[in-house]
This record gives C-alpha cells, structure tokens and sequence, in this order.
C-alpha cells in the first residue's frame, strides 16, 4: 500500500487531504508542525509528502532540507498560499510540486497522478 504523509497545522486541511488520498489507495498519516513530520520520516518511508509551508515551529521549506537527508524517493507537493514565484521556480526545479491554496480538486488528482 501506498503511503503518505501530510504536514499541517489546519485540522481542516489535514481531514481533507486525508480523505482525497484515503480514497485514492494511500494510507494516510499526519502531522501538524514539523518536529511531528521529522519523526515520522526518521521511522518510515512515505511514497508522498504533502506539506505546507508557514507552521508554528518551522516551515516546510526546513522540512524539504532534511527530507533529502533521509530519502530521495519520497515525492514532495507544497501545498501553500505563500508561494511566490521564485519559490515555485526552486521548488520546480527539485522536482517538488506546487499546490497554491486555494485549490480545487482535479488540480490535486492531477499533482497524484504524475507523483
């Protein structure tokens, strides 16, 4: 089974990235601040990251740094409003995908299936 892992602080967004990916074959774990990611990603490996960006004790751009240290196929999104255009081009340019909040649906379906 597929796994996945989904870094943010919003209840809201984390029940429903669960759910779009439940539905979508993963199993999916959380975690709300980026101490609770690094743990995770210490102990397991996850086919798909999704992460946001601003969180309350980090952000997802440290999380990014560290997630080369521990795997290299491990698929990243960045799922933000903060991203600008210059971000997303670094961003690209690694491979991660970006997702700008607000988002619909199909974009995430779309992101899935060439992760």
């Amino acid at each position: 089974m597929r796994k996945a892992l989904v870094v943010d602080d919003e209840a809201i967004i984390l029940w429903f990235f669960e759910r779009a990916l439940n539905k979508r074959g993963y199993l999916v774990e959380i975690a709300r601040n980026i101490k609770e990611a690094q743990e995770r990603l210490s102990k397991e490996c996850f086919d798909i990251v999704i992460t946001d960006l601003r969180m309350p004790g980090g952000n997802g751009t440290e999380l990014i740094g560290k997630m080369g240290e521990i795997t290299q196929k491990t698929k990243v999104i960045v799922c933000s409003a903060f991203v600008n255009s210059e971000l997303s081009e670094i961003l690209k340019e690694r491979g991660i995908k970006v997702l700008h909040k607000p988002f619909k649906l199909d974009e995430l379906e779309e992101f899935l299936e060439t992760a």
